[in-house]
């Protein structure tokens, strides 16, 4: 029988076997102090006990293990892993118009292919563990990584389910012109074993697609200036595209429709995510808006707000697309983006047809101001939380 230094608690916190307070706090005082190497035992970095998140910082093989030890029978029902994809080896790539070098880290750097496949395997395997016997496990990668992950997989007697093809439609151009354009990774979907009945919510990913079979090819962006709101990672994946494998792979309740950590949808509920719920809206016309703050009353579910995100000058299309939102909603409609060219551009278009005679409804911001509002409300809670005030309605 596995043993560990460490103790994992039904909270999601983790102490040191047969330690005190005192010794665990001078332990993570120690971690703290040395190298940049993983915290053994990990430690938890994050926790949002509202919404059920759990975030680590440690050592994923200890933590896996651990998981497994005290969950024998399985702990999740989905897994989505993005691992090194070992590309930091001295390349180049286009970032911001610029020649930069790939180098993500150490931990990107390859170690050779057979160390590199020992490695997949055994992340895989412990991921195997922790899955619930009819849970299933989606993992992203490009062609320097994703056959060793496919193979892995097989090797531990997972069933295949299907490789998506990831499409980027505006990807940074090929600078040595010696290869075609990297434009796509692969995401292999797989379930825990052969005997496992994976769930699939077929009718939910038609409905997405506008009535027809999806297919395994999906069109998105690389994550959007929003998503990035509280901090860059070199190899974070798009919202949409971890939502999809979520609603794709995971049973949701009504219960789970209405309301999402514990909170009402009004609060933030958007139209990709909770079409189900919101059957009554004019989806098909509204269904493209990036984010959407729905509010709720008598009658039903209603769009509050609205946002386009937009990363060039797409202003135009942006607003068209808010102008799809009837009036009879009375939603605030925003462009949030980048620059000065966006700006003129905004008040450019909404002095023309058919923007004027709805140009009450829209309002433009910089990226800066959304961050500083962010912040600004951020750092009010906190003072707020400090002195103990309370509003109606707010702990």
């Amino acid at each position: 029988m596995l043993t560990h230094a460490f103790e994992l608690r039904e909270d999601g916190s983790i102490g040191a076997n047969g330690a005190n307070d005192t010794d665990e706090a001078e332990a993570q005082a120690a971690t703290e102090a040395a190298s940049a190497v993983p915290p053994s035992p990990p430690q938890l970095a994050y926790r949002d006990d509202h919404r059920g998140l759990w975030l680590y910082h440690g050592n994923c093989f200890e933590l896996l293990d651990a998981i497994a030890a005290k969950y024998p029978d399985g702990r999740f029902d989905m897994i989505f892993a993005a691992p090194p994809y070992f590309l930091s080896n001295g390349g180049i790539t286009c970032h911001a118009g610029k020649m930069v070098k790939v180098d993500k880290g150490d931990w990107d750097k390859s170690r050779g292919p057979e160390l590199n496949h020992e490695f997949n395997l055994e992340w895989l395997r412990r991921c195997q563990r922790v899955l619930k016997p009819n849970g299933s496990i989606w993992v992203t990668g490009t062609l320097h990584v994703i056959f060793s992950v496919g193979y892995a997989m097989q090797q531990l007697g997972m069933k295949m389910l299907n490789d998506i093809a990831w499409e980027k439609p505006n990807p940074p151009p090929n600078l040595s012109c010696r290869y075609f354009t990297h434009s796509t990774e692969t995401v292999l979907w797989a379930a825990k074993t052969e005997k496992s009945k994976h769930t699939f919510n077929y009718d939910r990913m038609r409905e997405i697609n506008g009535g027809k079979q999806m297919k395994t090819v999906w069109t998105m962006t690389s994550p959007a200036g929003a998503e990035k709101a509280l901090g860059k990672h070199p190899t974070q994946k798009p919202l949409a595209l971890v939502e999809r494998c979520l609603l794709a792979s995971t049973n949701e309740s009504d219960k789970t429709i209405r309301k999402f950590g514990g909170q009402p949808i009004a609060k933030f509920a958007t139209i990709r995510n909770d079409a189900e719920a919101l059957k009554a809206l004019p989806l098909k016309k509204m269904r493209q808006t990036d984010v959407m703050w729905i509010a709720e009353d008598s009658e039903g579910l209603y769009p509050n707000y609205a946002f386009e995100v937009e990363n060039s000058t797409g202003v135009k299309n942006g607003l068209l697309r808010l102008l799809r939102i009837p009036d009879r909603f009375g939603a605030r409609l925003y462009i949030v983006a980048p620059g000065d060219e966006e700006a003129k551009l905004f008040n450019r278009y909404i002095a023309e047809t058919p923007f004027r005679d709805h140009a009450q409804r829209f309002q433009f911001h910089f990226y800066n101001e959304v961050k500083n509002f962010y912040e600004s409300g951020t750092l009010f809670d906190t003072h707020r939380k400090s002195w103990s005030v309370q509003f109606a309605g707010r702990p």
